[in-house]
């Protein structure tokens, strides 16, 4: 079983490694559930991001970030997928808008069943997010033999692929604090290039996109965001640099 998806090779021989060892780990995965409006919604607007950040009985709570123009498009298409009950626009914020969902999808809570019934937990903040066709979760995991336990229970409900997997030695409660605070280290602006830089792949390597396309779709001058970019990554550096 191919539960590891095309680029898992590194991550599958850790796991082997680590079998016999209880050993926690930080994990993400992508997933893509048969019949989930967001996950058929971000194949067709891949670059609207979609995260979660409040779920509650039925109801769910997410910030969707692009073009204002491309969101409510997507938002009105989504309307009428067979699986929404309701769709409303809670607040809009530049290219930002808030947006409480009810479904009936038949895989609507079976990630969350698998992941709780595995042992497993979710890493917050914002530890579901939806763009490029799939949604990403980050989780901690007890050790591999649960790990591979839940993967193979996802691949029940759709296909599955996991992107990283990082060993745990402890967990610093102080690291966790500061992370919770980076957002308020950060300017609305900063934010939103800094994520809009990550998810076009500004900081793999090599680059998938150039400076001058980041500013092109932000609207800003490519200075602009060169500046933005390096203030963000200057205090996020010097928040978490003696934890590491």
């Amino acid at each position: 079983m191919n539960w590891l998806g095309a680029k898992g090779q590194c991550v599958k021989i850790f796991i082997l490694k680590a079998k016999h060892i209880r050993c926690m780990m930080e994990v993400t995965f992508q997933i893509k559930p048969r019949h989930c409006w967001a996950q058929e919604l971000s194949e067709q607007y891949p670059d609207i991001t979609m995260t979660v950040f409040s779920i509650h009985q039925e109801k769910g709570l997410s910030r969707w970030e692009g073009t204002i123009e491309e969101m409510y498009e997507a938002f009105e298409k989504a309307r009428t997928h067979e699986t929404i009950v309701s769709l409303d626009v809670f607040s809009q914020k530049d290219n930002e808008i808030i947006v409480q969902s009810v479904c009936n999808c038949e895989n609507r809570y079976k990630v969350h069943d698998i992941l709780s019934r595995g042992g497993c937990y979710y890493l917050l903040p914002n530890p579901i997010v939806t763009y490029e066709g799939a949604k990403h979760y980050r989780i901690l995991a007890p050790d591999a033999e649960k790990l591979k336990r839940v993967i193979g229970n996802l691949q029940k409900i759709g296909e599955v692929k996991i992107t990283s997997v990082h060993p745990l030695g402890h967990v610093d409660d102080s690291f966790f604090v500061n992370i919770a605070k980076l957002k308020n280290l950060l300017s609305e602006k900063q934010l939103r290039t800094l994520k809009k830089a990550y998810l076009r792949g500004y900081f793999q390597i090599p680059k998938k996109v150039r400076i001058k396309d980041l500013a092109d779709e932000l609207g800003l001058s490519p200075a602009t965001v060169y500046e933005q970019l390096a203030e963000a990554e200057n205090r996020i550096i010097n928040s978490i640099i003696d934890y590491l």
